[in-house]
């Protein structure tokens, strides 16, 4: 139920009952040397490593460093080589144990 109010925004703390005084200046993104650091990509690629054994899969690859891009790794149930993407594999899970 937040809303503007001349120029000023309308907290749900004051639908409710209270005060506001948070205007847009006070929403605006910290100076640079303030901002939180990049990304670990050491971090996300052990995260990645993680998500493909958590379903099954075994990586034969290093992390491609991009969620959408194919990664190849083989299924450590039935030996398939595969190349699925880390988005495939978060949306649909592991291999289906095809024979090809």
């Amino acid at each position: 139920m937040s809303g503007r109010r001349g120029g000023r925004w309308v907290s749900l703390g004051l639908a409710l009952g209270g005060p506001s005084t948070a205007t847009r200046a006070d929403l605006a993104l910290p100076p640079a040397d303030r901002q939180p650091p990049r990304w670990d990509r050491s971090a996300a690629a052990e995260r990645a490593e993680w998500e493909m054994e958590r379903v099954g899969y075994e990586p034969l690859a290093a992390y491609p460093g991009r969620v959408g891009a194919p990664w190849r790794c083989r299924c450590t149930v039935c030996g398939a080589v595969r190349a699925p993407s880390l988005t495939d594999v978060r949306r649909r899970g592991g291999c289906r144990h095809r024979t090809a």
